[in-house]
């Protein structure tokens, strides 16, 4: 495998506290959102992740935006709700 700046591992991704790592999920949701081409409002990210939500961090509404087809992303065309856990038992 091939690394570079922007080469992100397992280990580094378990290496996160809470804060963190809602702050790098965000950081990658917003980036994707304007790489399709939508708004970065259609990104929410809640920093309160500390109270009981029903587990729901983050949620993406790209329902009713025109994605281009063509591109691959982790992102789906609807909306997309993310709960955000840190550690490293998944690792």
């Amino acid at each position: 495998m091939t690394y570079t700046i922007f080469t992100v591992t397992a280990e580094q991704i378990a290496a996160l506290d809470a804060a963190r790592a809602v702050e790098f999920v965000a950081d990658l949701l917003w980036a994707e959102a304007r790489r399709l081409g939508f708004p970065t409002t259609h990104v929410h990210v809640s920093a309160r992740i500390t109270v009981p939500d029903g587990g729901i961090d983050a949620a993406v509404d790209a329902d009713g935006v025109d994605v281009d087809k063509g591109i691959d992303s982790f992102i789906p065309e609807k909306r997309t709700s993310l709960q955000i856990k840190t550690g490293g038992s998944w690792a």
